[in-house]
């Protein structure tokens, strides 16, 4: 072993952390409201997030994903410990997008209606589930509402216990008896954005009713904003809704069929 071989062996992980991070594309790079982050404000006026996780839950473009991951996969394969840090900064935030931007890095075609990269991702979250334990952010996201899709997504968030922020756009309407429980089943979450629109725009039903949500909502005690498809309820479930989330402090957006 030389010198240098002792040295790298030696740093702690927070320090490997430090530098696998660096590997990254900076953040600049990040999208907000489709406008570059350093020509726009966001939130009414407010000024870009300087916080990561603030900056990750403000993009609204779901085609900047590519954050310069990739320089992170050679490292995680050099060894156990390396792949150990590496893996904590690949897992902690993942996109599954199925769309025309999205290429099989292996056979070079476009993944717009096939359910390759959810079902990969469901396939390895289930072999080697300490992985599912660093997920802390998850994009669930659908070209065409595709239900093959729509299954996996659903598998990938009940193997994430500690999954904090979650944004769903898109869904497979057939499969919404089978995506609720799931969902309303993460009790760590803070953040939950679900859209009924896919990435290509197409429309679907809503996730639920206000009282449905209302009862999801109970069950998760950290939570500090929602943004979802709603449809109404009985009367007053409405109002009930906005009361309870006035008390305990969450922001709510409701987006009406």
């Amino acid at each position: 072993m030389t010198d240098s071989e002792g040295f790298i062996s030696k740093l702690p992980s927070e320090t490997l952390t430090t530098i696998f991070r660096y590997l990254l594309d900076p953040i600049p790079k990040y999208q907000f409201e489709g406008q570059s982050w350093k020509n726009r404000k966001i939130n009414g006026g407010l000024p870009v997030p300087t916080h990561p996780r603030e900056r990750w839950l403000a993009r609204k473009s779901y085609y900047d994903d590519y954050d310069g991951r990739h320089h992170l996969v050679p490292i995680s394969q050099t060894c156990r410990r390396w792949n150990s840090v590496a893996n904590e900064i690949l897992y902690k935030e993942i996109y599954v997008c199925t769309s025309p931007s999205v290429i099989d890095l292996f056979t070079f075609e476009a993944d717009a209606h096939g359910p390759s990269i959810a079902k990969n991702l469901a396939s390895t979250l289930s072999t080697s589930p300490h992985l599912s334990s660093l997920v802390r952010r998850l994009v669930l996201s659908t070209y065409i509402h595709n239900r093959e899709t729509t299954f996996h997504e659903i598998e990938i968030l009940r193997m994430c216990p500690f999954v904090e922020d979650v944004k769903i756009n898109g869904y497979n309407g057939y499969l919404l008896n089978q995506y609720r429980p799931v969902v309303a089943s993460r009790s760590n979450l803070r953040t939950l954005n679900i859209s009924r629109y896919s990435l290509s725009d197409l429309e679907n039903d809503s996730f639920m009713d206000d009282e449905e949500l209302l009862v999801m909502l109970r069950g998760f005690p950290r939570l500090e904003k929602v943004d979802i498809s709603l449809r109404h309820g009985r009367p007053n479930a409405r109002a009930s809704l906005i009361t309870y989330c006035k008390a305990r402090g969450i922001y709510l957006h409701c987006d009406d069929t």
